[in-house]
């Protein structure tokens, strides 16, 4: 399952060395949700994931019910693999025949259910081994940054919710390791640990720069035969250049509030439908010209990046307040 650089025994009794083989953990990724789909199938829908129904209750979940203890024995095997893919830094994964998602995007829902299974068994494990369930925090947060390395907006989002859930799995942990004698050197490494986590994170600029990436790659590759007339051509320069103007206060210094961030993107797409009001899109597409089309594209393929701003800040919130315990913690 993890050969990927095995080392074969030669005749003579020599080692050769192993091939450069340059590793993805979105390999291991797929392995795992293919083990947790055998592993806890729903009957008759080929694919699902059955979990425990108060997976969603607002209190959340009873990690410790008989329901949660048989998912996660179930899903051991997938867990493991979660585990030694969060040990690789690259992670690729392919692209779908659409050329629009990737393999990631197109599975969220089953990340979504690995995700949720492996915490379940961190905070099995809080009291009793709060080392292991410390470990699977940051593993987590590493899984949030395999999440940053996908081009889109969700990828981001979804690692964003990623480190919030990581943080408070961290934090409980810490309540409980506090008591244990070794707590100062544990503390350490997860400290080294977080603070490589947090050094590169994903930024404004970041969310700027994939919500850029997105609307130009939507433009190029989803109106192929509307780019052949030159009102469109222009109309989807101009619309790049809006997007700009709109994301323009991520880039900026001082960094914007989240509330400033949301009234200049409202401003400006408030202009934008007004533009387009009285006409309908099928038409705006089709004899649409100037800034009337470019404000259609500009609102039918682009992402609203203030949206996830407060998601992204309220991680580093959340991963700061670890750092400071765990500074604490570690007698630094």
């Amino acid at each position: 399952m993890l050969s990927f650089t095995a080392l074969a025994q030669s005749r003579d009794g020599q080692q050769p060395k192993p091939a450069k083989v340059k590793l993805n953990a979105a390999v291991l990724y797929r392995q795992a949700i293919e083990e947790l789909q055998r592993a806890l199938p729903v009957p008759d829908y080929e694919g699902d994931i059955d979990l425990p129904d108060d997976r969603h209750e607002v209190g959340g979940p009873d990690y410790n019910s008989k329901a949660w203890r048989e998912t996660v024995r179930k899903a051991a095997v997938a867990i493991t693999l979660f585990e030694q893919a969060c040990q690789i830094p690259t992670c690729k994964f392919d692209k779908k025949a659409d050329g629009l998602t990737t393999e990631f995007i197109s599975h969220a829902a089953h990340f979504s259910s690995l995700r949720h299974t492996v915490a379940a068994h961190a905070w099995q494990r809080v009291e009793k081994d709060p080392r292991s369930a410390g470990s699977t925090a940051m593993q987590l947060l590493q899984h949030a940054k395999h999440c940053s390395q996908e081009p889109f907006m969700m990828a981001l989002a979804i690692g964003f919710d990623t480190e919030q859930r990581a943080t408070k799995l961290l934090q409980a942990a810490l309540k409980q390791l506090a008591m244990h004698e070794d707590a100062k050197v544990v503390a350490g490494r997860f400290l080294r640990q977080l603070e490589q986590h947090q050094a590169e994170r994903p930024s404004r600029v970041t969310l700027a720069d994939v919500t850029e990436r997105e609307l130009a790659f939507v433009l190029e590759n989803g109106l192929e035969d509307a780019l052949k007339n030159p009102a469109m051509k222009t109309a989807c320069k101009r619309a790049t250049q809006i997007h700009r103007e709109i994301t323009l206060p991520l880039r900026e210094d001082p960094t914007v509030s989240v509330a400033a961030m949301k009234a200049h993107s409202k401003k400006h797409i408030a202009r934008l439908k007004k533009l387009t009001k009285a006409n309908k899109v099928a038409a705006i597409l089709k004899n649409g010209k100037g800034e009337t089309l470019a404000a259609m594209l500009v609102l039918l393929c682009s992402t609203d990046a203030s949206r996830f701003l407060e998601p992204c800040l309220k991680a580093k919130e959340a991963l700061e307040a670890c750092r400071v315990e765990l500074h604490k913690l570690a007698g630094k």
